[in-house]
């Protein structure tokens, strides 16, 4: 079994602002709770600007830095033999193993260590470093094995 995480770390996320403002190019996709609690629709508890103005600019605002603090078991590894006396014609070994099996995280965006892109000229992974811009998150994979001496 191996753990991993990160703590006091904060990340920008602009996804979440892309899809709780009206300023992107796909503006007609907003978050349930952007729609839910815009200005136009619920100015009483409005946690977000208009929908309908588009051409105010609300990216420079903490509201979207979230706490990206998070505990992930990024391996979890299972094997059994079953020795030649008990099957009588080979050593037998059973093994499953799974990578990124679950992440606890108070993030909204879809994985709170998906680097945003690569820098072809320097190579380097994630040189928005703190900036979440929809980055693939990790995949759950699983592995099964059988292993057979004979």
């Amino acid at each position: 079994m191996f753990l991993t995480g990160a703590f006091g770390m904060d990340r920008l996320n602009l996804v979440r602002y892309a899809m709780s403002t009206s300023i992107s190019d796909a503006s007609f996709i907003n978050t349930k709770e952007a729609y839910e609690y815009n200005w136009d629709v619920n100015p009483e508890n409005a946690k977000f600007a208009s929908l309908l103005n588009g051409g105010t600019n609300y990216a420079n605002s903490t509201q979207w830095v979230e706490n990206a603090s998070y505990v992930r078991l990024a391996n979890l590894s299972l094997g059994y033999t079953f020795p030649k006396s008990k099957t009588k014609f080979a050593d037998i070994r059973l093994s499953v193993s799974c990578q990124n099996l679950f992440t606890i995280t108070k993030y909204k965006g879809m994985d709170p260590t998906a680097s945003a892109f690569t820098d072809d000229s320097s190579k380097s992974v994630d040189v928005s470093s703190g900036v979440d811009i929809g980055g693939y998150p990790t995949p759950r994979t699983f592995t099964f094995g059988v292993k057979m001496n004979f």
